[in-house]
């Protein structure tokens, strides 16, 4: 079977399987064999694939009401295998450097290159006890600092708004800055016995992030070796494979 001309419309299923294979970290020429269409049709697929889930895929969403804020608490509160006392944690804050190529469509490379030495895209995301994904933000560029970051994205904005009720909070690690809506470790040079054990409970709360970061991971192959994409591209493959996790999370 000859390869399919560029005109011909690729069907749904197919364009599907193409895009959810890249996602899973396939070479895009064994996609070229396998369905037997030209490479620039395989990156015309993503491209409109990423595009229609980036569109269709919601996330949760942030609590919005008072009744949502004790929901969340009592999740986080109740998937705890053993005790926690500190009460009314309604998500859990963190960052992850993507690794990407260097950027040289854009005009200062160098502000993707983070302090973890690689280029990279930075995201920042809340998650819930399940570990879905509630909000996230690509704004600020590989080299920014997680407090700056935060403050630039829409949870920060969310925080800024009171719609923790003042009674409510969220766990964040210690790049982040503390306050009485988003709560940081004690610094461990700083820390008394009971600080100790502040930061133990503090992490078990704080542990859902990086569980779900590596779930992310290691889920979507396309983030084991660095992303060739242009930056926009590369933010909205990722929103769609935060997307994806927790559409699949909620079909269990």
């Amino acid at each position: 079977m000859g390869q399919r001309s560029r005109r011909t419309t690729v069907p749904a299923d197919i364009r599907l399987s193409i895009t959810l294979r890249i996602m899973a970290g396939a070479d895009v020429w064994d996609l070229v064999a396998v369905f037997q269409v030209k490479l620039s049709t395989i990156y015309r697929v993503l491209e409109s694939a990423i595009s229609a889930l980036n569109t269709v895929l919601k996330l949760p969403g942030l609590p919005k009401t008072l009744q949502d804020l004790h929901r969340f608490a009592m999740q986080f509160k109740t998937s705890l295998k053993s005790p926690n006392p500190l009460n009314e944690c309604v998500g859990a804050l963190g960052g992850l450097a993507i690794k990407i190529k260097k950027p040289r469509e854009e005009g200062n490379p160098a502000v993707y290159y983070s302090q973890k030495d690689f280029y990279a895209l930075c995201v920042k995301a809340m998650v819930d006890s399940s570990y879905n994904f509630l909000s996230y933000s690509f704004r600020c560029v590989g080299s920014t600092h997680d407090s700056l970051a935060h403050a630039a994205s829409s949870l920060g904005k969310y925080l800024q708004n009171k719609n923790l009720d003042g009674e409510f909070w969220i766990a964040g690690d210690e790049a982040y800055m503390c306050t009485e809506d988003l709560i940081t470790p004690v610094p461990r040079c700083h820390a008394s016995s009971e600080e100790d054990a502040f930061n133990f409970f503090h992490s078990s709360l704080r542990m859902h992030m990086e569980q779900a970061f590596g779930m992310l991971t290691a889920k979507w192959g396309i983030f084991q070796k660095p992303l060739g994409f242009p930056v926009r591209k590369s933010s909205r493959i990722v929103a769609v494979a935060m997307k994806l996790h927790s559409f699949c999370l909620s079909k269990g």
